[in-house]
């Protein structure tokens, strides 16, 4: 392990009426680092400390982008966060940075949802008011997320040296205070792309006041730190072979690369799998719908959900899993119509529905146009990804390996998927499912300093192919409106 904060030893000669080096200059000189920093605070109690170990001394040293800093003396223990800052929600791990070992994990909502559920509602509110609000807000529920991970691994926040955050571009920009007027206005720029190493004081974060807190850089305002990371995750960059990560989140963003070069894109799905489709859905917790199955012929939907309790919603896999039946029993047709001639399907007073779960007092139903609210998402995502592809000429065959990840990435069935043709009709072996790819760089980093060269190099050779106005994106989606394409070979064949 190559760890972002290191333990280092030693032993220094002390001072006499032939050597009157300061305690500074003394203790630099026997440490073989360039570029070695050492906060104010530190330099004050570094004469006491000295003189109280017998001038034997344990530090730890955090790597940052050009430097070394010294974080504090004679720690105990040297733990690290991986931070996810979503849009919906924040995800934190604990790492004992000299094992490795994730010491505790914990997720919270974004506070910021009580100012809009997306990123345009929430950069019109910071518009109009200021970000303050929305930067408060967040930097109180990252300090609550430290505290209740410190609390269920006995660390103390002193103990935390580093903290590497993998957030999109609009919450890098809430999280650090800085303005968003210009973000979502031709010709989209933010005011930085890398802003690297910060100082925890200096943001509010509640962690060793001397550590370091880095943030991932963005390489645009649609190509955020959250996907650097996933791409930093998955190694795409050092592949040979054309490699695709799928990330779903609010949005359905997507990369398509190798070591030489690496696009990406993205198309609205995130939400509309689910809480953003329909009255059942739900974020992923206890009581979720995961898994449906619907038998032939009697119609009986079986439910399986997250905890094997009684359903409360449906999460994105159960979403995906719900349609994917429906058609297979043929409740829906190729276009998401609802057949009301099967059981289960009525007709409403001004819309068809499938009612499915009725029991002590609750009730599932799916609506026909929330079907089709699902259609139009799934449709964004594949046709985006189509279009990239065709973008630089990558035939689907021709794609070692898939990642997907976010809301897809988290037990979503490959046939499902290929039933609704969500995904490439590949072979299964190509798909890899990971829950969370930007939570996972943003581990690696903190677990192996030589990865800061690899962001350097990600970032030095990705672009970003605008889908919102795109003449094939707006020729192609129509097509993938269908279940599961009006062309089905398009799914297998590629470009």
């Amino acid at each position: 392990m190559k760890p972002l904060v290191r333990r280092d030893s030693v032993s220094l000669s002390p001072p006499s009426s032939l050597d009157k080096t300061a305690d500074k200059e003394r203790l630099f000189s026997s440490l073989n680092y360039k570029n070695l920093e050492i906060p104010l605070p530190l330099i004050k109690s570094l004469p006491q400390v000295l003189r109280e170990n017998d001038y034997s001394l344990t530090l730890a040293i955090c790597k940052t982008e050009s430097s070394y800093r010294i974080v504090s003396f004679l720690p105990e223990r040297i733990t690290g966060i991986a931070l996810d800052i979503g849009t919906t929600n924040i995800i934190g791990r604990l790492l004992d940075l000299e094992s490795g070992v994730m010491v505790s994990q914990c997720g919270i909502v974004n506070p910021q949802r009580e100012f809009g559920p997306d990123l345009l509602t929430r950069m019109h509110f910071a518009m109009l008011n200021g970000v303050e609000e929305l930067n408060l807000c967040l930097i109180a529920s990252i300090n609550e997320l430290i505290q209740i991970l410190c609390s269920e691994s006995e660390c103390q926040r002193g103990d935390i040296a580093a903290m590497t955050i993998s957030c999109n571009t609009v919450m890098t920009h809430l999280l650090m205070g800085f303005p968003v007027d210009f973000l979502p206005v031709e010709p989209y720029v933010p005011v930085t792309h890398n802003p690297g190493f910060q100082n925890p004081v200096d943001l509010g974060i509640e962690i060793n006041p001397n550590g370091v807190i880095y943030l991932f850089p963005n390489a645009g305002t649609y190509v955020g730190g959250d996907i650097i990371s996933g791409i930093l995750a998955t190694g795409i960059h050092t592949m040979k072979v054309p490699a695709v990560l799928i990330d779903v989140g609010t949005n359905a963003e997507m990369v398509i690369g190798t070591e030489e070069w690496i696009i990406a894109g993205s198309g609205a799905a995130g939400p509309a799998l689910e809480e953003g489709i329909a009255d059942i859905g739900e974020k992923a917790t206890e009581g979720s719908v995961c898994e449906v199955k619907i038998e032939s012929e009697s119609f009986e939907v079986i439910l399986k959900t997250i905890g094997h309790t009684g359903p409360t919603g449906f999460c994105a896999s159960g979403m995906v899993s719900l349609i994917a039946e429906m058609f297979r029993s043929g409740i829906i047709d190729k276009n998401g119509r609802l057949d009301t001639n099967k059981t289960g399907v009525l007709a409403g007073e001004n819309e068809k529905y499938f009612e499915f779960f009725t029991e002590a007092g609750k009730r599932l139903i799916v609506r026909e146009r929330e079907v089709l609210n699902f259609l139009r998402s799934k449709a964004g995502m594949f046709t985006a990804f189509y279009v990239l592809s065709g973008a630089v000429g990558v035939k689907f065959h021709e794609i070692e390996r898939f990642y997907i990840s976010g809301a897809l990435g988290n037990g979503i069935k490959m046939e499902d998927a290929r039933t609704l043709g969500m995904l490439p009709d590949l072979p299964d072996e190509r798909f890899r499912f990971i829950t969370n790819t930007s939570l996972l760089g943003a581990e690696l980093l903190l677990k192996d300093k030589t990865k800061l060269q690899e962001i350097e190099l990600i970032i030095g050779i990705i672009t970003y192919k605008e889908m919102n106005e795109d003449n094939d994106f707006m020729r192609e989606f129509p097509s993938a409106m269908f279940i599961p394409h009006t062309n089905p070979e398009v799914l297998r064949g590629g470009v």
